[in-house]
Formats: C-alpha cells, structure tokens, sequence
C-alpha cells in the first residue's frame, strides 16, 4: 500500500473507532547498510516498503499517528520491546529453544523494527507497552544515552579486505604487527567461521601491508591477551558454534624477521570452557596472572566467576579477591590498568546492556573490587 494510502486508512480507524488501538509492527532506518539490504530483500520479494521513505524513523511513524487523530502514541524498537516487556522466564525460555549466540546479529535485525500502539477513548488513559516490574529495577541502571564527542576514525589510505569479519580477535603481537585471528566472514564466495590469520605490518607512514597464513583452528569469540616479557599472545576459550565450544588454549608468537606467527597448542587444565569472557594480564606481588572474567557456556547465559593463570607456572591458581563482584555478564571489555584490570559493559543474564564499570584493585596479597561512578553515567553497551 501506497504511503497516502496507508496515511489515510490510519486518519480513517481514528474518525471510525472511538474506543479503539491500533496495533502496528513494521521496518525502520532504510538508509544504513542493513537498512538497504533489508529494502533490497523487501523489492525482491515483490513486496516493496513503500512508506519507509517518508517515515523512515520511528518518530516519524509517531508523528503520524498523532497528526491522524489518535490521542495517544508508543512506539518501541524490538530491542526495547525485548528488554523492556518480556518476562525474564519468557526469555530464558526463548533462549533454551535451541542453541542460539547470534545476539550482535539478533540486535541488529530488532533495531530495524518496531511495534507502535496508538489508543484513543477510554484506552488511551490505559498505559501500554509499559516495562514488566521484574524488569524496572535493571531498566533503572541503563540511562538514556547522552550525546558525546567522539574521536575520528581516519581511513586507512589502502583498503584492509582481510578484517571483514566478525566474532575474531584483534591485537598488537610486536610493535609494528597486528593479528587478527578467527571470526565469521566471506571466503570463496560463502560466509562461514574463518580458518586464518591475518597479519597487518607498519610501514614507514602507513598500516599499509596485510597477509593472510593458515593455522588457525576456526574457533571465534575467544580472548587474546598480549603478554609482558615478551612471552607471546595467549588464547583462551572461543567456540566452534554454540554448543561446541572451543577446548584447549594456544600461544601465538611473532617470528622474528618476519610477517609469520607461530601457533602453539597448550595444555592448561582445567580448561575454561567458555567464550564472549575477556582475559587481562593483572599483577600481584610481582606475579604476572592473567584473569579471567564472565562469559558465557553452553549450560550458562552469563557467567560471574573469576579465574587466575599465574603466567610464571602455567597454571591456574586460587587468588584471594575481596568485594562485591560485578553482575554476572558476557561480550564485556576489559583493560589492565595499574596491575589491576578495568571491566566496562557487556550483556547480563536478563539481556539489558551493562552502563558499570568496575575495577579490580591489587591490595598486597590480594585483589579487591571496586565499582567506579562517572557523571555523566556510562552509556550501556
């Protein structure tokens, strides 16, 4: 239906039912990348979205409504509709269906979409598309998004076709080398899990030289964490799909003389089990550790427990930590700060966004958490 069409019929529902909603679910943001796919796949099909163009936003769809007689307008994105208005049980549920582990894909497609409920009479003094009790409380901690500076990304002079990918790993192996290892991308003509690194060098100006070498066994969502003293890159965790997670951890080392990386197989027992985690070298009376944080596990959405590889044995090791440890979560960010580690963000249990920062502080013998609050608060991610 033509967009004066459908104007219209939404201008005559309002003259035509006093006490009435109308209900609508439909697409969003037709100009960015998945916008245009989404209107390319819409036109194949027969089925073009015409009213996108004159209302591509959902405030544009509000506006409307409101402008054709109804009283009162909501309008919810499906990730706000998902965090917002469906019971944890219901979601668990949802989640228990079948193996699933796409959530940057799933979040994707629901910010393209929308449900809009439009009331006049007696139901528009009836709230609707209200957040669930159970849920206020963890809606509380995720404010509203405060527009920020930003810093500017400057393109790379040359085209970098070997990063197009996602779900892999990215760091410095030496001071003039970046790996990226893992991942889900196109190779051949398919999108599928990765088998390769990619290296990208440092010329004299310019990230300027990328090569491709075999040797990775195709996990994606692990950790990569550079180790001090030279000791290489360590691996941990990663998953082949969403009930076959990655086992065994690996040891990336940078070939001297070369763009090469040297790949290890190591055996640390027990082993972690675990991917979307992240891994920071911390340091505790002069002893090197690498800890690890959160993730998730084929029997567990988000996990909370910590663990410590002492780098000096090779082993995991119990280490005392004191405090209020963060929410359990996955797809986090953490970064060593002062020997201790610095967690930000990540996906809880419940699927809302985490706005909290927490430091893990070394005190002698151990560590001690400590949550830090920044005004404005941390824009949840």
């Amino acid at each position: 239906m033509d967009p004066e069409r459908s104007t219209a019929l939404i201008g005559w529902a309002a003259e035509r039912f006093r006490d009435s909603r109308f209900v609508l679910y439909e697409q969003s943001f037709p100009s960015d990348p998945f916008g245009r796919v989404m209107m390319s796949h819409f036109a194949s099909l027969n089925s073009p979205l015409l009213s996108l163009t004159l209302y591509p936003h959902i405030e544009d769809q509000e506006c409307r409504f409101l402008h054709k007689g109804w009283q009162t307008c909501r309008v919810l994105n499906m990730n706000q509709f998902c965090l917002s208005c469906v019971a944890l049980s219901e979601t668990l549920r949802i989640h228990n269906l079948e193996p699933f582990d796409e959530f940057e894909e799933l979040h994707l497609k629901c910010s393209h979409y929308f449900i809009l409920v439009a009331s006049q009479g007696f139901l528009a003094e009836r709230p609707c598309l209200c957040p669930i009790p159970e849920k206020c409380a963890e809606l509380e901690m995720c404010p509203t998004p405060v527009p920020r500076g930003s810093l500017e990304a400057i393109p790379s002079p040359v085209p970098v076709r070997g990063l197009r990918r996602f779900g892999h790993r990215s760091c410095r192996i030496s001071p003039h080398l970046v790996v990226t290892t893992g991942g889900f991308g196109e190779k051949d003509g398919r999108h599928q899990r990765l088998m390769d690194l990619h290296v990208m060098s440092r010329g004299q100006h310019n990230w300027d030289n990328e090569q491709t070498m075999e040797g990775w066994d195709g996990r994606l969502l692990h950790s990569l964490t550079p180790l001090s003293e030279g000791r290489g890159v360590l691996v941990l965790g990663g998953r082949f799909s969403p009930s076959h997670p990655a086992s065994g951890a690996l040891m990336l080392k940078h070939m001297s003389g070369s763009c090469s990386v040297e790949v290890t197989q190591m055996n640390l027992q027990p082993d972690i089990q675990r991917w979307r985690h992240t891994a920071t070298e911390v340091h505790l009376s002069d002893q090197p550790y690498v800890f690890v944080f959160g993730g998730r596990s084929v029997s567990t959405l988000a996990l909370q427990d910590t663990m410590f590889l002492c780098l000096h044995k090779m082993s995991w090791e119990q280490v005392q930590v004191i405090g209020c440890t963060p929410s359990a979560r996955h797809s986090h960010s953490s970064c060593s700060w002062k020997g201790g580690a610095v967690i930000s963000g990540g996906l809880l249990p419940s699927g809302l966004p985490s706005g909290s920062i927490d430091l893990l502080v070394p005190c002698g013998s151990h560590f001690s958490w400590r949550q830090l609050e920044t005004s404005p608060s941390l824009t949840p991610r």
